[in-house]
C-alpha cells in the first residue's frame, strides 16, 4: 500500500489517474477483506449465543423440575393443614361459610378457631395474608383450584382405614346401630370387626354408631345432623 501511495506521489501528470484509479480499487479490497472479517466475527458470535441459549434453556428446564420436587417434598415434611385436618384441593367462595378472622399467626390457630366452633368443618388459611375462614362444608366446592396461597383444610372425620363421603343412607344403619360409643375409633373397631360392614356413621354429639353394609351413600350430598359417612377404603 506504501508502495502504491510513492507511485502515486512519483507519477508523472499523465499518468496519475491510473495510479490513483488503482489506490482507490486496492483500498476498496482491503475495506471488503475487513467487512467480511467483521461480518465472519459477528456470526460467530450469534452462533455462540444461541449455544449458550440452548444450555440455559436446559438449565431453567432444570431448574423448574426442582423446585416442583422440593415443593413437594416441603408438603410432606411441612404440612399445609395440622394434625386432625387434611389437605383438600379446591375453594368456598366467599369469606368463610361461618366466618373469617385476621392477623391469625399460624395455621394451628386457624385450626383452634375451627376445633372451637362446633359447627366448622374445615377451614382456609392463608399464611402470606394471615387470614382464616371457616366452613360448615367439610370439602370445597368449587373445582380442583385453589385461591391463592389458602390452604384448604378438611377435619378428618374419619378414622384410618376410612374415608369421608358426603351423603346418608336412611335409617340407623344396614347392619344395626349402636349408642353411648364414645369415640369414632370405637365406632370403626365395631365395622371392622363384622365382617359385612363396609361403612358407618357417627355423631359426636349424639355418641350414635351407625353400621352399614353399602360402600358409599345411597342420599345424595346432604349429611344427616352432625353424622359423619365414613367409607372403608
Amino acid at each position: 500500500m506504501l508502495r502504491i501511495v510513492c507511485l502515486v506521489a512519483g507519477a508523472s501528470a499523465s499518468s496519475q489517474p491510473e495510479a490513483v484509479s488503482l489506490l482507490q480499487v486496492v483500498a476498496t479490497r482491503v475495506g471488503k477483506s475487513s467487512d467480511d472479517a467483521t461480518c465472519k466475527d459477528a456470526k460467530g458470535t450469534v452462533k455462540a449465543l444461541k449455544v449458550q441459549e440452548k444450555s440455559l434453556k436446559q438449565q431453567l428446564k432444570n431448574l423448574k423440575a426442582q423446585i416442583s420436587t422440593a415443593k413437594a417434598e416441603s408438603i410432606t415434611a411441612c404440612p399445609l393443614c395440622p394434625d386432625g385436618y387434611t389437605l383438600n384441593e379446591g375453594d368456598i367462595k366467599g369469606w368463610g361459610q361461618i366466618g373469617s378472622s385476621t392477623d391469625v399467626r399460624r395455621v394451628e390457630a386457624c385450626a383452634k378457631k375451627c376445633n372451637d366452633d362446633a359447627d366448622c368443618n374445615s377451614f382456609e388459611y392463608s399464611s402470606t395474608e394471615l387470614t382464616c375462614n371457616l366452613n360448615s362444608d367439610v370439602n370445597p366446592t368449587e373445582g380442583k383450584g385453589k385461591w391463592g396461597d389458602y390452604a384448604f383444610c378438611s377435619a378428618s372425620l374419619c378414622p384410618d382405614g376410612y374415608k369421608y363421603n358426603e351423603g346418608d343412607i336412611k335409617g340407623w344403619g344396614q347392619i344395626g346401630s349402636s349408642t353411648d360409643v364414645p369415640r369414632v375409633e370405637a365406632c370403626a373397631k365395631k365395622c371392622n370387626d363384622d365382617a359385612d360392614c363396609n361403612s358407618f356413621e357417627y355423631s359426636s354429639t349424639e355418641l350414635t354408631c351407625n353400621l352399614n353394609s353399602d360402600v358409599n351413600p345411597t342420599e345424595g350430598k346432604e349429611k344427616w345432623g352432625d353424622y359423619a359417612f365414613c367409607s372403608a377404603i
